[in-house]
C-alpha cells in the first residue's frame, strides 16, 4: 500500500506517460502488421475517432446511469442486462459507427487489412480516453488498465473491423453486409460477457471462475484475430 501510495503522490505524469506510451504501443503492434502502411494522419484521425466515440459512449452511459436504478446493482439480472443491452452494444457500437462513417468511405481504406487496422486503432484511441477516466482515482491501475483493458477493446473491435475491410473488397456486397451486421452482435455480446463477468465476481461468479473465463475470452479472440489478420495479409 506504501508503494501505490507513493506511486500516485508523485503527480498527474506518472499517470499519463503509462497510459499513452501503452496507447503507442497497441498502435505500433498494429500498424506495423500492414504491409501497405496506412498514412500517418488517418491513423491519427482513428485515434481521435476513438477518443469521440468513447465521448460519446459515456454520455449513453452517464444517461443510463441517471435514469435507471439497476445501475449500481448486485442483482445478476441487472447486471446482464447492464453488460449485454448497455455496454456491449453501445461501446462496440459507437466504435463501429464512427469507422464506418468517417473512416470506411475513404480511397484509402481498399483491402481487408485495413478494416482490421483502423478498428484497431481507434479501438485504442477509444481505450486511452477510458483509461485515463477510469484510473484518474487510481493511478496504480493505469498499467493493468493500459495493458488488458486496451486489448479488450481491440480483439472485440475486430471481429467486425475485419468484417468491415471483406465488404468493402467483396463483390458480393449484400451477402458481406450481412455478415458485417453479424459480426458486430458477436462483438457486442462477447464484449457484453467480458464486463458481465468482470461486474459479477465474488457475487454470481466465483473470483477464479470469472478470471478463467475472461482468459479464455481473450484468448480465443486473440486467436481469431490472428487468423483473420493472416487472411488479410494473402491479399495484400
Amino acid at each position: 500500500m506504501a508503494q501505490i501510495a507513493a506511486l500516485e503522490g508523485e503527480g498527474p505524469m506518472t499517470w499519463l506517460i503509462p497510459a499513452v506510451g501503452f496507447a503507442l504501443l497497441w498502435v505500433w503492434v498494429f500498424y506495423r502488421e500492414d504491409k501497405r502502411p496506412e498514412p500517418l494522419w488517418m491513423v491519427a484521425l482513428a485515434f481521435l475517432l476513438g477518443i469521440v466515440a468513447f465521448g460519446v459512449t459515456w454520455c449513453v452511459e452517464r444517461w443510463v446511469a441517471w435514469n435507471w436504478a439497476g445501475f449500481n446493482s448486485d442483482s445478476p439480472l441487472d447486471n446482464a442486462i447492464m453488460a449485454f443491452l448497455i455496454i456491449g452494444p453501445v461501446e462496440e457500437g459507437s466504435k463501429f459507427l464512427a469507422v464506418r462513417t468517417f473512416i470506411y468511405g475513404s480511397p484509402h481504406f481498399d483491402e481487408p487489412m485495413d478494416g482490421i487496422i483502423y478498428s484497431a486503432v481507434l479501438a485504442t484511441g477509444f481505450a486511452f480516453a477510458e483509461n485515463l477516466l477510469l484510473t484518474f482515482d487510481a493511478r496504480h491501475m493505469v498499467w493493468v488498465q493500459g495493458l488488458c483493458g486496451t486489448l479488450a477493446h481491440i480483439l472485440f473491435a475486430g471481429y467486425w473491423g475485419a468484417a468491415l475491410g471483406w465488404e468493402k473488397s467483396t463483390g458480393s456486397k449484400k451477402l458481406a453486409r450481412i455478415w458485417v451486421g453479424i459480426s458486430l452482435a458477436v462483438s457486442a455480446f462477447l464484449h457484453g460477457l467480458f464486463d458481465f463477468c468482470i461486474l459479477t465476481a465474488g457475487q454470481t461468479l466465483p473470483h477464479l471462475a470469472s478470471r478463467i473465463a475472461l482468459a479464455l475470452l481473450v484468448a480465443a479472440s486473440f486467436l481469431i484475430l490472428r487468423q483473420q489478420i493472416s487472411r488479410a495479409k494473402k491479399l495484400q
